[in-house]
């Protein structure tokens, strides 16, 4: 009996095992489904009189819904990566920059405040962003730059990417489920029943093995 028992728990943990495995593909398949991106690349130079005095590149990266749009009120994370590619040191010690925010949304908040970086580097905003107006939106980077010269000297200025906007529609729930919503509800469908049926099994095994040792 002793050993039919310590079958029984074996079947129910290696059961257990495979429920989790599975549970977590299926999770996983959810999140994964859950958001898209849109990405952009800008690049910046400022040269005055034939004299290149910095260049640096902004890679944006937008979270959105898995179609590329927005739901109107739900919060999503924007990333403004900034590369410094080039100082002239001899001028330059060091660019600032600060008040990042994308241009076009209503509320939002950044992380840090600010990046100072000096001959190469990069560093990177972290922004939350909701968005309220509905329809097609016109958005765009911008933040402001303090320029530290070699003499002590500061200068201030704007860099928005306005010339190479980004567009993000309103998002439309669809009438119907798509055929990968589908597929993941069918799994979790088939998990469920192949859980319950198991369970069932073992339950049986059980009272079997508790009848067995009562009337031996």
């Amino acid at each position: 009996m002793g050993s039919e028992l310590q079958k029984i728990g074996k079947r129910r943990i290696k059961f257990l095992a495979v429920l989790l495995s599975l549970s977590t593909v299926l999770s996983s398949s959810l999140t994964s489904m859950a958001y898209g991106t849109i990405e952009k690349e800008y690049e910046y130079f400022c040269r005055p009189l034939d004299t290149k005095l910095y260049e640096f590149r902004v890679k944006v990266v937008i979270e959105t819904e898995k179609d590329g749009t927005w739901k109107t009120g739900t919060e999503y994370e924007v990333y403004f990566t900034i590369i410094l590619d080039y100082i002239d040191r001899n001028f330059i010690k060091s660019m600032t920059f600060y008040d990042a925010q994308l241009f076009g949304v209503g509320e939002q908040s950044s992380y840090p405040s600010y990046i100072t970086l000096d001959y190469s580097g990069r560093g990177v905003f972290e922004l939350l962003v909701r968005p309220f107006i509905e329809g097609r939106r016109r958005l765009y980077p911008r933040f402001d730059i303090n320029i530290t010269y070699t003499d002590g000297v500061g200068m201030y200025t704007l860099w928005d990417g306005g010339n190479e906007p980004i567009y993000i529609y309103e998002y439309e729930a669809p009438r119907t489920l798509e055929p990968s919503s589908m597929m993941v509800i069918g799994v979790a469908i088939g998990v469920v029943i192949s859980a319950a049926s198991i369970m069932l099994g073992i339950k049986i095994g059980e009272k079997r093995v508790e009848k067995k040792k009562a009337n031996p």
